[in-house]
Order: C-alpha cells, then structure tokens, then sequence
C-alpha cells in the first residue's frame, strides 16, 4: 500500500504522519471485513469516541500512554462525549407576522417558549 509519499519522508515530517494515518484506516477497514467474513460479531477499532451497540463491529477505544495519574486518566475519560445531537426546526413565518405589533410581540414568544422546550 502506498500513499504517494517518498521514501525518504521521516516520521515527525507531517507527511510520514499523514501517510501512516491513511494506511491504518485502511488496514483497519480490510481488518474489520476479514472479522466479518469470518463470523466475528466484536470489534475494537482504532478510533476514539463512545460505543453504540448497535455497532459491536465497530467498537472505539481509547489508547493510554505514560502511565497518567488517577486525575490525568478522569479527565481523559470525562472528554470523551457524545456528539450534541443538531435540533432543526421548520418555522412558518405566516404564522409568526401579524401586522398588529402586539399579536406579532406575543407570536414570537410562543416560538421562543415552543423552540427551548
């Protein structure tokens, strides 16, 4: 597998880097198929994050180096989140606009009480 990167890059380059990364995540998707085929139904990956179980064939993990302190290894853990899930909300203006100021005034603190709740 190459990546179109010299020979003559060296790690700590940034283009090294970038070549190893693109070859691990391919590595790991080959991996992972292979597992499959075979009847493996977990797997850990390389990536970080928080498992779903609906996807034990897609496990991340988080790798800890230079043995951290008890408060260290905390903070590495309470970083893990989830993504905050995007709220969308469909606004029909003509609902909103009244040509009366004080309907108009007290259609937009509906919305505002609807969209916080």
């Amino acid at each position: 597998m190459t990546c179109g990167k010299s020979p003559k890059n060296r790690p700590g380059d940034g283009q090294s880097a970038a070549c190893l990364g693109v070859a691990l995540r391919c590595c790991q998707r080959t991996s992972l198929a292979i597992a499959r085929k075979q009847g493996y139904q977990l797997a850990f990956t390389l990536e970080d994050g928080l498992a779903d179980v609906r996807h034990l064939d897609n496990i991340p993990r988080l790798l800890i180096s230079g043995n951290p302190s008890l408060k260290a290894f905390a903070s590495s853990i309470a970083q893990i989140q989830e993504t905050d899930p995007v709220r969308v909300m469909h606004v029909d203006l003509d609902y909103v606009y009244d040509p009366d100021p004080a309907q108009q005034t007290k259609n937009i603190n509906t919305l505002i009480q609807r969209s916080t709740t």
